[in-house]
């Protein structure tokens, strides 16, 4: 059933399947790619129903960074094909993958989003 759902969520662009790079299928990352989704869990929800939001302010957070970064990455993976074509590179084969490594050995995890 979750598979079915997380299929259906990827088909409806709310989220974006992506496998780890090396990685087998059941190790793939899956992303919350629905712009408003993203917004709205990140900064309206946990204001509850009655908050007033001042935007002007939201800029100044740490968490606005965090998520503009986050929003970024989306546009450009939602963008791949045009900006291979505006690299010149999209005849050449390449894929837009994913490295992590969970943290272990007291070293922190990482993460990495890369198209080769």
């Amino acid at each position: 059933m979750l598979t079915e759902m997380l299929k259906e969520l990827s088909q409806s662009g709310f989220i974006g399947i992506y496998n780890g790079h090396g990685k087998k299928s059941r190790e793939s990352l899956y992303r919350l790619t629905d712009a408003y989704s993203l917004f709205y869990l990140n900064f309206l929800e946990p204001l509850g129903e009655n908050a007033h939001v001042d935007f002007t302010r939201l800029s100044e957070l740490p968490k606005w960074k965090a998520w503009s970064g986050y929003a970024y990455e989306n546009i450009c993976l939602y963008h791949i094909d045009q900006i291979r074509e505006s690299l010149s590179i999209k005849g050449m084969y390449s894929t837009a993958s994913s490295f992590f490594a969970l943290p272990k050995d007291g070293y922190a995890g990482t993460q990495i989003r890369f198209d080769y």
